[in-house]
């Protein structure tokens, strides 16, 4: 397969892309610059420096193990051994692409069936950069090679002994285009938001009214219970004045209590002071008068 190679020159020690006299920007910046910048926020310069010379360091011993199958670390003895689980046939490594106008960039690998993949060390794996910075990739490959499609895009994750390839989903061409048209014009992306499966969709309307109705059974709860309390009171009022000692319908019937005193112990005093003796911590408590109801 025969890939169309750009004009754009990548001047490795000060990593600037060259078109002619014209210097491009890459795209590693877009993400932190439009989708979130307080990515990398409150963590050192040194640690993102050490870092970045890690990853670098651990592409080049892959990319060493696509061109001459030589294995020199075990971050690249475990590319190896994803490389023969899933079958993956390198086509390039670090190729380049670009929009020849403002942007450039190299992808770290693609295969024989053209999807793209990009080498992570990161301590986790950030899925979500990964899939805007592959779909971006993406874009400037097919615009430089019209007559090819990218198929999928994936990040291979190797970092202290553990390896692993995992599919991000790709974005849709038409908001690259707009982050990359913002980026140029220096003027705000608006994040579109995400649509929603449609299982997710049905789930959250079903919750809205679930929580809908809760919301009006405890308002109509709390104004039942109101009237209830009026109604206790108005009847209690009544049998105490006309000395009615009950009151009984076909569907409940209501029993005037006297007020009384009621005689308890008080446990937590007579445990402590006198557990054998509780007569003198007898504590004597008024209960005022009130009615029981009894629904048949």
């Amino acid at each position: 397969m025969q890939l169309n190679r750009s004009n754009v020159v990548f001047y490795n020690e000060t990593h600037e892309y060259w078109l002619g006299d014209k210097k491009l920007s890459g795209i590693s910046h877009l993400y932190g610059k439009h989708i979130n910048p307080s990515k990398y926020e409150g963590i050192p310069e040194s640690v993102l420096l050490k870092a970045a010379e890690r990853g670098s360091q651990i592409h080049d011993e892959c990319r060493e193990l696509d061109m001459f199958g030589i294995t020199s670390s075990k971050e690249s003895e475990d590319y190896l051994a994803l490389k023969l689980k899933y079958g993956i046939i390198p086509l390039a490594n670090e190729y380049l692409v670009s929009d020849n106008k403002n942007f450039a960039t190299q992808i770290d690998m693609l295969d024989e069936t053209l999807n793209l993949y990009d080498f992570k060390t990161t301590y986790v794996l950030d899925e979500e950069s990964l899939s805007w910075q592959l779909s971006i990739e993406a874009y400037l490959f097919e615009l430089q090679n019209p007559d090819l499609k990218c198929e999928n895009l994936f990040g291979i994750w190797l970092r202290n002994g553990k390896a692993k390839l995992v599919e991000v989903p790709r974005i849709a061409t038409e908001t690259i285009m707009e982050l990359l048209r913002c980026d140029v014009e220096g003027v705000e992306f608006i994040k579109p938001s995400v649509e929603l499966p449609s299982t997710i969709n049905e789930a959250l309307e079903k919750l809205a009214d679930f929580e809908g109705f809760i919301t009006l059974a405890e308002a109509e709860l709390e104004s039942r219970k109101q009237d209830i309390a009026t109604i206790k009171e108005y009847l209690l009022e009544q049998m105490k004045t006309n000395s009615v000692k009950k009151y009984e319908s076909e569907k409940i019937i209501i029993t005037y209590v006297a007020p009384s005193e009621r005689k308890t112990i008080d446990s937590t005093r007579l445990k402590t002071e006198q557990p054998d003796i509780y007569e003198n911590y007898v504590k004597t408590s008024q209960i005022k008068e009130t009615i029981k109801i009894k629904v048949k």
